[in-house]
């Protein structure tokens, strides 16, 4: 505001006491605009531009859908997409494909779930409790839902849409952060073990595997692979250095399964403990200081080295393997592969088939 004018009692300008503009002098050319703002009419004040409503970003809210409407195309935008497959009707299926599809390169969260109706209640429940929801991913139920949910989204109406858009993903998806698949349960067939969706999906997402430099979570929890397609998926895990988080929760894994997790764990140290030889190769001692000093330093140098290469080279943080069929004899093998590795802060091993013996 002006110099001259200031706030008492009332409103000043000069010396004299103004209480409405109508005492205000006509003669306004020499006061700021902070001044003409505060004496001038109202009507009389330049008025902004109003803003268009049309051109706000729509709220997204983070929930699980069913339907092909209107909170699916703002998820889509919005690059993060949460659907529950096993809720949705042929039409539904339709429209996910072409939106994901179409909004491909911006997607950095997609889930493909399956749950029943009850769940989204059951996890309301188990979030006012702080536990896990009250539900099996490897119980005959769930596996006879995702079997159903994989015959609707394979259905000749649909020509391999579903398909052709997961492909499509995993493909381009190059901004993808946590990606969620879980419809994939194999089955038996009358000719032999068959997969559900095409095994060119598993081929796909194991070739995309080390090309996705931005995936940190990757789940397949109730989808019930098996330890065949986590064998197909090993050398794209193998090859990724991003990933911090793999949920296989009730995917049919048995100690053979373990074997190649731990091959994955054993091959990720292997290759940090090659690149911190390499970096700490031409490190030396300083002699010029004091015996313990010259250690302290060499020793922060080592360390600084090591949390480099371990930014770099990744490695799962974060495994769940609860409800599986995993044995005393498979967590030997874990224990065995996290020896060489310590990047790992959580292992969930729940719901097992793990006794007491090891610890007598």
């Amino acid at each position: 505001m002006d110099a001259r004018v200031t706030t008492f009692h009332g409103r000043v300008y000069g010396n004299k006491v103004l209480r409405k503009t109508s005492d205000l002098p006509d003669d306004l050319t020499n006061a700021s605009a902070a001044t003409r703002r505060v004496f001038e009419p109202v009507a009389q004040q330049s008025k902004q531009p109003a803003k268009d409503k049309s051109k706000r970003p729509k709220k997204v809210v983070h929930k699980r859908i069913s339907s092909s409407g209107d909170e699916l195309q703002n998820q889509v935008d919005s690059g993060w997409v949460n659907v529950n497959l096993s809720l949705m009707a042929v039409t539904d299926l339709m429209q996910l494909a072409k939106k994901l599809i179409k909004g491909v390169e911006g997607l950095h969260t997609l889930k493909l779930e399956c749950f029943p109706k009850e769940y989204d209640r059951l996890e309301a429940d188990a979030v006012k409790l702080h536990c896990k929801p009250r539900y099996s991913l490897a119980s005959a139920d769930h596996e006879t839902l995702v079997k159903s949910t994989v015959d609707l989204a394979c259905n000749p109406k649909l020509k391999g849409k579903v398909p052709s858009a997961i492909k499509e993903v995993l493909a381009h998806g190059a901004a993808l952060e946590e990606l969620t698949i879980g419809l994939a349960s194999p089955y038996q067939a009358a000719h032999g073990t068959e997969w559900s969706l095409p095994a060119a999906i598993w081929k796909a997402l194991c070739s995309s595997l080390g090309a996705h430099q931005n995936l940190q979570t990757l789940s397949l929890g109730g989808s019930g692979i098996g330890d065949a397609t986590l064998q197909v998926l090993s050398d794209g895990l193998r090859t990724n250095q991003t990933i911090a988080e793999l949920n296989l929760c009730g995917c049919k894994i048995s100690d053979e399964g373990v074997k190649v997790l731990a091959g994955i764990i054993k091959a990720n140290a292997a290759e940090a403990d090659v690149q911190e030889w390499h970096e700490g190769l031409r490190e030396y001692p300083d002699l010029s200081l004091a015996p313990h000093l010259r250690r302290q330093q060499f020793r922060a140098r080592s360390r600084e080295i090591r949390g480099r290469v371990q930014a770099r080279c990744g490695g799962l943080q974060i495994l769940h393997l609860a409800e599986n069929k995993i044995s005393d004899a498979g967590a030997d093998v874990l224990l065995d592969a996290l020896v060489m590795d310590c990047s790992m802060v959580l292992l969930d091993l729940s719901a097992n088939q793990l006794t007491m013996k090891r610890c007598a």
